[in-house]
């Protein structure tokens, strides 16, 4: 995705892939609500999600079974929602979702920290 030079966004889960021109190696940042303010050539993220960097990596990462998992228990919560979730039953859905988020980008982009 591309951003006007002036920009403002918002987002509760992001990717986001960084190539350093220099050296022409990529990494990423998994971000968890995360505002993201270009001005002109600077850009400045704010987040309060730890920031772990993750490379690409030439072996599959096999996260099937933990994404089956975490996806079972997603949809344990969400059929929860119907009869109404306690507090820390949504967080619990919260947080899974997020965890899902990054084993999916993590299983199909091949990376590791």
């Amino acid at each position: 995705m591309f951003v006007d030079e002036n920009s403002i966004l918002a987002y509760e889960k992001i990717l986001i892939r960084i190539k350093n021109l220099e050296t022409n190696q990529t990494f990423y940042l998994f971000l968890i609500n995360t505002n993201i303010i270009v001005n002109e050539n600077l850009i400045t993220i704010t987040t309060f999600s730890q920031k772990e960097i993750y490379f690409e990596s030439k072996n599959f990462i096999d996260k099937t079974k933990e994404i089956k998992e975490i996806s079972n228990q997603i949809n344990y919560y969400l059929s929860l929602q119907t009869i109404g979730l306690n507090l820390d039953q949504y967080m619990e859905l919260k947080i899974l979702e997020q965890k899902l988020y990054l084993l999916d980008f993590q299983q199909k982009l091949k990376l590791i920290k």
